[in-house]
C-alpha cells in the first residue's frame, strides 16, 4: 500500500541496546539466558520479597536471536508473583515437642489439611514413646496463614487452549504479529493449538513458507528452546522483566501443604502452582528464527535473498527483519495454502455525517460482519485487524478542528476558538511542508498543541458528555495526535498511530438501539442507511494487554485495563484509518 505505514511498536523510553552478532553456527544457547522459572522469580521457597529493593533495568540479558534494537517489555502480570509471609494469626506459640507427619519431602497433596494432619504435639519426657519427636520453641503460621512456595507449571496454555487474552506484547516492534495471533486465537484457536508443540525444553511451531519461484507452499517446523531473554541491571542482578512478549499467568491453586523445622521454630508451608500461557512468548521467539531463515512472512523461500541479509552479506537478525510489518501478510505464514484472500484497505471519513461515513465504508462493514461469524460457512473464517497512520490522524485532527469551529456555540467560547484557529494553522503548515525533516519537526509542534487540547482540565468543554458532538470528536483526535510517535503513554490516550489492534467482532444496531440482523452479501444503500453508527459497536483488543482508550484520565470505560475495549462504529471509522483481513479455509 503506497501510503500505508508499517505497524510498529516504538519504545516509550530508550533502554540499552543489545548488540550481539549471530554467529555462523547459529548457536543461540548462550550462558546469559535464564529459564522461565528464573525470570518469573519461581524456583525456591521464599518468605517475603522486598519489591522496592529491585534495581531499575539498565541493560538486558543477551538476546538469544542476536542483534535487537528496541527496548523490552515487562512480564505480565509480574505483580501477581508474590510471596506472602504468615498472617496476623501467626504468633509464636510456646515450646513443645512435636512429631512431624508431613514435612517438605512428603507434603499433603490436594485438599487443605488440618494442623493435626501435619504434626502432633506430644508431652515432654515421652521421647522413648515418640523417638521422632523434636523440640520446638514455637510455631510460626497455621494452615490458613502459611509461608508460600509458588511454582510455575510449564504449559503452553492457561486451560484448554490459546485465547486472545493471552497476548501481552512487550516493546519489540511486532504489534502486527501479536494482533494476528490474538485474532487467530479468538477465531480459530484449534489451528494455533495444532501448529505448536512443547517437548521438555523444546518448542516447535510449524509455519508456512512459499517458494518465490514456483509459488508453492511448504511447511517449516521451527524449533527453539524454552529459554527467554530478560532484564538484568548494571550489577548483573536478574529482574523479572521479559525481553519479548509476556507470559500471562493464570490462576494459582494450592497444591501441597507441609510443616518444616529449619531451626527451633516449626513453620507452616503451602505450595501454590501457576499455569502460564507460554505459547505467545515461544511463538514470537520461533517467528524470529523462522524469519531469519525464510524472510519476514515466509515469502523468501530458502532465505538467501537480500531480505534476510545485511549489506555485507551476513545474516540479519530475525528481530531486525521483523521490526514493523503488515498483518494481512503475516496471516499467510499461519495458513499457507488454506489462505483464500488477504488484503489491506483504507477507510474513509465524512466528518459532517456518520451516516455518509457508514455508506462510504460498506466493504469494511462487510468484513466486520464476516469477522463476527455472520455469513461465513462452517469450514471458513474471516479474521480482521485495524490500524491508523500518523498522517491520517493529523489530517483528521484538522477535519475535527474545522468541525468544532463550525459548531453553533463556538462564539460563546472565544478563547477556545482562538486556540483552535492556531491549531488549524499548525496542521495546515504541516500538510503543506514537502521537506521530510522539516515536516517531522512541524509534526512535533502539532502533537504538542494536540496534547494541550486533550489534557483534562485544560478545556472542560471537550470532556463534557453533553457538549456538541464536534467537540467530543475533536477530543478523540487530539488524544491520538498527542501520542504520535509512541504507542505507550501515561495519563490520557485514545488510539495509537502506527499500531495494530485485534478486531474481535461487531454488533450493529438501528437508531433505537435494536439489533440488526445483517447479511454481508446484501448491504444495499437502504440497509446501510438503517445502521446507526453511534449505537453500533466494534469489539477490539490492544495486543499490549493494556493501554485501552482513556480520554478523561479516569481509567478505561469498563474499569479494567486489560486491552479489551469497544468503540462505537462512528468512533471506529473516525479513529482507525484502515483494516487488514484474511479469508481462510479451516
Amino acid at each position: 500500500m503506497g501510503s500505508q505505514q508499517r505497524r510498529t511498536a516504538p519504545a516509550a523510553q530508550a533502554l540499552a541496546t543489545v548488540d550481539s552478532a549471530v554467529d555462523s553456527a547459529m548457536d543461540y544457547a548462550r550462558d546469559m539466558r535464564g529459564s522461565l522459572m528464573d525470570f518469573l522469580g519461581f524456583g525456591g521457597p521464599k518468605k517475603d520479597e522486598d519489591s522496592a529493593s529491585k534495581p531499575n533495568p539498565h541493560a538486558t540479558r543477551d538476546d538469544p536471536l542476536g542483534k535487537s534494537d528496541t527496548g523490552w517489555g515487562q512480564v505480565h502480570p509480574s505483580e501477581a508473583v508474590n510471596y506472602a509471609s504468615p498472617g496476623p494469626n501467626s504468633a509464636t506459640r510456646g515450646a513443645a515437642n512435636v512429631v512431624i507427619h508431613h514435612g517438605p519431602s512428603a507434603p499433603v497433596q490436594g485438599k487443605q489439611p488440618a494442623a493435626s494432619d501435619l504434626f502432633t504435639t506430644v508431652p515432654a519426657g515421652s521421647e522413648e514413646k515418640f523417638p521422632t519427636a523434636a523440640p520446638i520453641t514455637g510455631v510460626v503460621g497455621d494452615v490458613e496463614h502459611p509461608y508460600l512456595n509458588e511454582v510455575f507449571e510449564p504449559s503452553l496454555f492457561r486451560g484448554a487452549g490459546p485465547t486472545a487474552d493471552d497476548v501481552s506484547q512487550g516493546q519489540i516492534g511486532d504489534c502486527y504479529f501479536m494482533a494476528v495471533i490474538g485474532t487467530i486465537a479468538s477465531s480459530n484457536p484449534a489451528m494455533l493449538s495444532g501448529m505448536m508443540s512443547l517437548n521438555g525444553n523444546q518448542f516447535t511451531a510449524n509455519f508456512w513458507a512459499r517458494d518465490p519461484a514456483t509459488g508453492d507452499y511448504f511447511q517449516v517446523p521451527t524449533t527453539v528452546s524454552t529459554d527467554l531473554s530478560y532484564f538484568q541491571n548494571d550489577q548483573g542482578q536478574l529482574l523479572s522483566l521479559l525481553v519479548g512478549a509476556g507470559v500471562l499467568l493464570g490462576e494459582s491453586h494450592p497444591e501441597a501443604w507441609w510443616v518444616d523445622l529449619p531451626s527451633s521454630e516449626l513453620e507452616f508451608w503451602r505450595q501454590d502452582a501457576w499455569e502460564g500461557a507460554m505459547w505467545v512468548s515461544l511463538l514470537e521467539k520461533a517467528y524470529m528464527r523462522f524469519a531469519q531463515d525464510h524472510g519476514q512472512y515466509g515469502l523468501d523461500g530458502d532465505g538467501m535473498s537480500a531480505a534476510t541479509k545485511q549489506t555485507d552479506g551476513t545474516q540479519r537478525s530475525g528481530y531486525e527483519i521483523n521490526e514493523g510489518g503488515y498483518e494481512y501478510r503475516a496471516f499467510e505464514m499461519f495458513y499457507g495454502p488454506a489462505l483464500q484472500k488477504n488484503d489491506s484497505r483504507h477507510m474513509s471519513l465524512d466528518a459532517s455525517s456518520p451516516a455518509k461515513t457508514v455508506s462510504a465504508n460498506a466493504d469494511a462493514i462487510r468484513v466486520l460482519l464476516r469477522a463476527s461469524g455472520v455469513g461465513v460457512p462452517e469450514d471458513k473464517a474471516t479474521m480482521m485487524t485495524a490500524w491508523a497512520t500518523g498522517d491520517v490522524h493529523v489530517q483528521r485532527f484538522g477535519m475535527m478542528i474545522e468541525a468544532a469551529l463550525a459548531a453553533s456555540d463556538i462564539e460563546q467560547h472565544p478563547e477556545l476558538k482562538g486556540v483552535l484557529e492556531a491549531d488549524l494553522a499548525a496542521v495546515e503548515g504541516w500538510a503543506a511542508e514537502a521537506d521530510a525533516t522539516k515536516k517531522a519537526a512541524l509534526l512535533q509542534g502539532v502533537a504538542k498543541r494536540a496534547d494541550g487540547l486533550a489534557k483534562p482540565g485544560n478545556w472542560p468543554l471537550l470532556h463534557a458528555p453533553t457538549a456538541d458532538k464536534a467537540y467530543r470528536d475533536l477530543l478523540e483526535l487530539a488524544a491520538n495526535v498527542a501520542e504520535v510517535g509512541t504507542d505507550k503513554s501515561a495519563g490520557t490516550r485514545n488510539v495509537y498511530s502506527g499500531h495494530a489492534y485485534m478486531v474481535l467482532g461487531a454488533d450493529f444496531s438501528d437508531a433505537t438501539g435494536a439489533n440488526l440482523a445483517l447479511d454481508p452479501k446484501s448491504l444495499s444503500d437502504e440497509v446501510l442507511a438503517g445502521i446507526c453508527a453511534e449505537k453500533s459497536v466494534v469489539h477490539l483488543r490492544n495486543p499490549h494487554h493494556t493501554n485501552e482508550p482513556d480520554l478523561h484520565g479516569d481509567g478505561p470505560a469498563d474499569g479494567v485495563d486489560d486491552g479489551a475495549f469497544d468503540l462505537s462504529l462512528d468512533q471506529f471509522f473516525r479513529n482507525m484509518s484502515g483494516y487488514d483481513f484474511t479469508n481462510v479455509k479451516i
